[in-house]
């Protein structure tokens, strides 16, 4: 594990990507894939500095620690990365070349904190989901005022924070729900991933002193909506 990444070590989420770097796991909608040592130090660096170009040099120098290599084996590391991450170098989603330099990481990255390690089976996992259980997704801000994003998020963080005091649910930490802002993904998906029945969104209009709320609850595993 490179040191300087150490803060990334026990996980994070990239996108609708879910990154286990000390398991050498990559888990996505269509399933778990293993990653090679080199390759997830070359995500690694990638993250650290999400959003920023970081050279070929560079990366050479962190990934192979100095050693002389050409850049055959970093454009295979490349090249399985984005295998692995289902990215198309002609229209990328996660990862940007920029020609004669470097390569970009396009999304921010959230750590995941500890994490349990990724089951075995993803089917054996899928029984064992507690039947009374529930994760609060982000609230979705439709104010058009990215000011009021902390209003959506302290509204997200607190009804987690509410529900975790009922005694007999299984309540999704704030972390692991939060992967999930502001990306599109089927709900059925999200509940397999987040090892929940139920799911809770919601949206927040502020117009001067007035606020809308709405929320729904909805079967994670039909995606049908319970209640709203």
């Amino acid at each position: 594990m490179l040191q300087a990444t150490e803060k990334l070590g026990n996980g994070f989420c990239l996108g609708d990507l879910e990154v286990r770097p000390r398991h050498g796991l990559i888990r996505r909608s269509n399933g778990t894939v293993h990653v090679e040592p080199k390759v997830m130090n070359v995500l690694l660096v990638l993250a650290e500095r999400a959003g920023e170009v970081v050279t070929r040099d560079e990366l050479i120098e962190r990934v192979w620690n100095g050693s002389p290599v050409a850049d055959e084996p970093l454009t295979r590391c490349i090249s399985s990365l984005r295998r692995y991450l289902d990215d198309s170098p002609r229209k990328p989603r996660f990862l940007e070349t920029i020609p004669k330099r470097g390569y970009r990481l396009m999304l921010s990255i959230e750590s995941a904190g500890t994490i349990e390690p990724f089951p075995a089976n993803r089917r054996r996992s899928a029984d064992r989901t507690p039947t009374n259980s529930i994760a609060v997704l982000p609230f979705v801000n439709l104010s058009g005022d990215a000011s009021q994003d902390s209003l959506a998020d302290g509204l997200s963080a607190g009804i987690t924070n509410t529900l975790a005091r009922s005694a007999g649910l299984a309540v999704v930490s704030r972390t692991s729900a939060f992967c999930f802002k502001s990306r599109h993904a089927d709900v059925r998906s999200i509940g397999r991933r987040l090892a929940t029945r139920t799911l809770l969104e919601g949206t927040v209009h502020r117009s001067g002193d007035r606020v809308q709320i709405t929320v729904a609850l909805i079967d994670a595993r039909s995606g049908y909506q319970r209640w709203a």
